[in-house]
């Protein structure tokens, strides 16, 4: 859970307190780790992947509708800030995030 939380940049104790409140919502699963008894797997429940995937693609929806009201120019404009800011923030590439399923 400690390096879930440093990932995310969360403090370990909030974390973990927030991560009671999904599994008690059942929005995540916590299973003890076959290889290393000190570790916890965290997924996704069917139903937190439903909600994931619903504010997914609302969030998508909502993109899309500004970027539609930008000119073709200004949407080039837009994607060259986004690239720049990725690269600077040491994201991976698009390309490079597919192959994980991410």
């Amino acid at each position: 859970m400690g390096e879930l939380a440093l990932r995310l940049g969360a403090n370990q104790s909030s974390f973990s307190r927030f991560a009671d409140r999904m599994v008690a919502g059942g929005l995540i699963a916590r299973s003890a780790s076959t290889e290393n008894r000190r570790e916890v797997i965290i997924s996704l429940t069917k139903e937190g992947s439903r909600i994931y995937a619903e504010v997914t693609r609302a969030r998508r929806q909502e993109i899309s509708e500004v970027l539609s009201r930008l000119s073709g120019s200004e949407q080039e404009t837009v994607l060259a800030g986004f690239e720049a800011f990725a690269r600077a923030a040491g994201e991976p590439r698009a390309d490079e995030t597919l192959i994980l399923g991410i």
